[in-house]
């Protein structure tokens, strides 16, 4: 199965052995942690089977990972997909970065979208943050660090989510860093129950005052 060409079915088998601490080839691990679809599961897997160690250091840049990321959560692949930059945010006691990246569907799409991903910590070791404990009773705890406005997105209710392929497209005649702040703020204001009303509407709030809530 460790040779098989099905990349599923060699992944699991790989999961397996680690999660069974059956000796394996250091070359199953970089083999994955060279796929965009498989380096932040793999990552992920091995920091809950406690065996980060085992993560091919040179795959290990939160740029790397922040890409896998978002191949991990979506199940329909970009064509392309290139980092932009990142902007600096700040959840509950939580602060770190959100990187942007910009994407095109199909190699012959005539705009380019924005793509987001984090919230990453300022710690290489733990890379991201988890927010699943973060619930509807958190919008005074939610703040951010540089200035921003704007809207679209997708979300859970029980939690701000970072890592998207959002459907904004980036703008020939705005410059890309007020657009990524535009995105941040939306992704942000999204938390608050005062705010999620706004959204809904549709209108534009880009001159909402700035709220820093830390």
């Amino acid at each position: 199965m460790l040779s098989s060409e099905d990349k599923r079915l060699k992944y699991n088998t790989v999961y397996l052995f680690l999660r069974h601490k059956i000796s394996l080839p250091d070359t199953m691990l970089t083999y994955f942690a060279k796929l965009d679809d498989y380096r932040y599961e793999l990552f992920t897997d091995l920091r809950t089977l406690k065996m980060q160690e085992k993560f091919p250091a040179e795959y290990k840049s939160q740029q790397d990972l922040s890409k896998s990321k978002l191949f991990s959560s979506s199940y329909n692949k970009p064509d392309s997909l290139v980092f932009i930059d990142s902007l600096p945010a700040s959840v509950k006691n939580r602060k770190g970065f959100v990187f942007f990246y910009k994407y095109k569907t199909k190699k012959d799409d005539q705009f380019w979208k924005l793509a987001t991903a984090g919230l990453l910590s300022h710690d290489n070791n733990q890379f991201n943050y988890d927010d699943d404990e973060d619930d509807e009773d958190d919008d005074d705890e939610i703040g951010y660090t540089s200035i921003m406005s704007g809207f679209n997105f997708s979300r859970d209710d029980n939690k701000i989510v970072f890592t998207e392929f959002t459907d904004e497209k980036i703008k020939d005649d705005v410059p890309v860093k007020e657009q990524m702040e535009k995105q941040l703020k939306k992704i942000l204001y999204s938390k608050r129950k005062s705010a999620r009303m706004f959204y809904n509407e549709g209108q534009d709030y880009s001159n909402m005052s700035y709220r820093y809530l830390e």
